[in-house]
């Protein structure tokens, strides 16, 4: 994820969004019996999902699917195979 604070929150280390219902629903899923790691990805070592975001920015609500794999995509997984 982006955002350090949320991060943060859903580690318990924060309490900042107390009583927040999306919070609260999110760590009962976080508290069942599976392995879950939470860790803060600065959005420059996620190029891929930023792409994805920039692609889907101004759609409606929901889930979308792309048919095909954006040349974009195989151009930023290499860069950030290189980065790592």
């Amino acid at each position: 994820m982006d955002n350090s604070e949320v991060t943060w929150i859903l580690q318990g280390c924060s309490d900042a969004l107390g009583g927040c219902s999306l919070v609260d629903v999110i760590l009962l899923l976080l508290g069942r019996p599976w392995s879950v790691c939470i860790h803060h990805i600065p959005s420059t070592q996620n190029l891929v999902a930023d792409k994805v975001v920039a692609l889907c920015h101004g759609s409606s609500i929901g889930s979308m699917t792309f048919d095909f794999v954006h040349v974009a995509f195989t151009e930023l997984v290499r860069k950030e195979a290189d980065n790592n």
